[in-house]
């Protein structure tokens, strides 16, 4: 389970830096936060005018397009990904053997099969989005 909680740790880490990567410059700020015209016709960086995307030619945006990359924006993808950072940095410590799990949970935690049962599935769901990446091991499927 190490080898899949660094694998975990390391797409979100890419995931986070591809979303703050998209961040925009306003004034003294980045600013990663999306929101779709009231017009309909494109979406624009928070605060600005400048548009992320935009409809094809004179025409609209779909809206479920746009509402999708809103829904999306990097600001809600860098909180997804503290999200899951936790949930592995947690499923890893309820795995790791009592003593190393001791000092990650700070406390002496009564462990059992079924919570390492429901860790290591845990984190074989966390994993199916990355199916696709040449890392990606088989076993680890759900």
């Amino acid at each position: 389970m190490t080898e899949l909680c660094d694998f975990l740790l390391a797409r979100i880490a890419e995931d986070a830096a591809t979303a703050r990567a998209a961040f925009h410059p306003v004034g003294e700020e980045r600013v990663g936060g999306w929101y779709w015209s009231g017009a309909g016709d494109a979406v624009f960086v928070d605060r600005t005018s400048e548009p992320v995307a935009c409809g094809p030619w004179q025409q609209l945006m779909h809206q479920p397009f746009a509402q999708h990359m809103v829904r999306w924006d990097p600001e809600r993808v860098v909180a997804e990904c503290l999200a899951r950072r936790g949930v592995v940095e947690g499923c890893a410590a309820a795995l790791a053997p009592r003593s190393l799990r001791r000092r990650l949970l700070a406390s002496t935690v009564h462990h059992d099969r079924g919570r390492r049962e429901l860790a290591a599935q845990t984190l074989r769901l966390l994993a199916l989005p990355y199916a696709d990446h040449p890392r990606y091991r088989q076993e680890w499927r759900a």
